[in-house]
């Protein structure tokens, strides 16, 4: 069943601090989604992975896990 309204009218709503990772060399249609997560969910941000297509963790792990870890650092729950 389809989502009413669907998730795209409804990215405001995330509270979550969000990663937006897209690969440099993935396609317009996938930039265009990234884009459009990163505008629509308030505390989003978007990042390139540099030589990456679509499988980003496949293609840089290296980078892909400091993305991730960096900004999981950033976002850590105070204890």
């Amino acid at each position: 069943m389809p989502f009413s309204p669907p998730a795209i009218q409804r990215l405001g709503e995330v509270l979550a601090p969000t990663l937006v990772l897209v690969g440099e060399h993935d396609g317009p249609d996938f930039q265009g989604i990234a884009d459009a997560l990163a505008a629509g969910i308030p505390r989003a941000r978007r990042e390139v992975l540099p030589g990456a297509g679509h499988l980003g963790p496949v293609e840089c792990p290296l980078a892909f896990n400091e993305r991730v870890i960096a900004f999981l650092n950033e976002h850590d729950p105070p204890r």
